[in-house]
Formats: structure tokens, C-alpha cells, sequence
């Protein structure tokens, strides 16, 4: 199953300490993510991807290791993100 922004050129990141002010231009919604979710938000701006993609680039840049647990995380950021819609499952 792979996930997508649903804008991908609306949304505007805004980094602060732990987290990301995300804007969503077309809506005018602002939302606080940590950064794990930017880092997927980001990744899926690049090119539409699956949870085992998207653990993989988590895992590189997070120096940890993949597996089940990273991939039930990314499954709830994902879902999150979806209800705040930001992603969707295509």
C-alpha cells in the first residue's frame, strides 16, 4: 500500500526544538508534529511510498534498526496525518 501528500506544494514546515509547525496553504490549517512525522511528511513530498520504504530512510537517518515496532509507528503517524489530511493511501 503506498501513501502520498495530498499537497504536496501547499505545505510549508517551520522546525522549532522537537517539533514542526506544518502550514497547509490551500486549507490555512496549522499543525504541530514532532519530527519523525516531518521527516515522513518530507519523505513522502518526494515520491509517493510504503510503510517498509519509509522505515528504511527512518532507519538511516535514525541510526536504528527496522522491524515491527518502527513499522507499527510509521502505520500511526501515517494514520494521523491522514485524519489531519495531509496523506493519503493510493
Amino acid at each position: 500500500m503506498l501513501w502520498r501528500t495530498i499537497r504536496d506544494d501547499a505545505i510549508l514546515f517551520c522546525p522549532l526544538e522537537d517539533e514542526v509547525v506544518i502550514y497547509d496553504a490551500l486549507s490555512g490549517d496549522t499543525h504541530v508534529i514532532d519530527a519523525t512525522a516531518a521527516q515522513i511528511l518530507q519523505a513522502l513530498q518526494q515520491s509517493p511510498s510504503d510503510v517498509t520504504t519509509l522505515a528504511q530512510l527512518l532507519a538511516r537517518q535514525l541510526q536504528c534498526e527496522t522491524g515491527d515496532a518502527l513499522n507499527e509507528d510509521i502505520e500511526g503517524v501515517l494514520a494521523d496525518m491522514a485524519a489531519l489530511s495531509l496523506v493519503e493511501c493510493v
